[in-house]
């Protein structure tokens, strides 16, 4: 588990007796974490759009999340990625098919790093520019 937040104490004690859960906090450059996932999972309900979110399809990610605020602009269902319902826990059925469907997980990994070409510096950058200049 990378990054904190208010289940962090509750999630330790229900994983303590779990050999291969860790818990790394905060950390200053989660690229060195998501190079070694084989998936993302964004389970809030109330972030709408997480930062660690375009992180993680810009490393090729396949994605499971909740369909809440803007993430369904990000995450197109069985394309990029895997939307839940809001709220149900079924966070299950997309990860043992990702598991078991090597090609469906390459297919999102390369539409992910496609996808994350959107969010670029430069083309947010320019997009940024655009909008200032419509209010003037």
């Amino acid at each position: 588990m990378v990054g904190s937040g208010r289940d962090e104490l509750l999630l330790k004690k229900e994983s303590k007796d779990l050999e291969n859960v860790y818990f790394t906090g905060q950390v200053e450059n989660i690229g060195d974490y998501l190079s070694a996932f084989d998936v993302f999972i964004f389970p809030s309900r109330h972030e709408g759009l997480g930062s660690s979110l375009l992180d993680a399809i810009h490393f090729g990610l396949p994605v499971i999340a909740r369909n809440v605020g803007g993430i369904s602009d990000i995450i197109e269902h069985g394309i990029n990625g895997f939307m839940v319902s809001e709220s149900g826990p079924d966070f299950f059925t997309p990860l043992v098919e990702l598991y078991e469907n090597e090609a469906k997980r390459q297919m999102i990994s390369k539409a992910n790093r496609e996808k994350s070409k959107e969010f670029s510096i430069e083309r947010m950058t320019q997009s940024y520019i655009s909008l200032y200049n419509q209010c003037l």
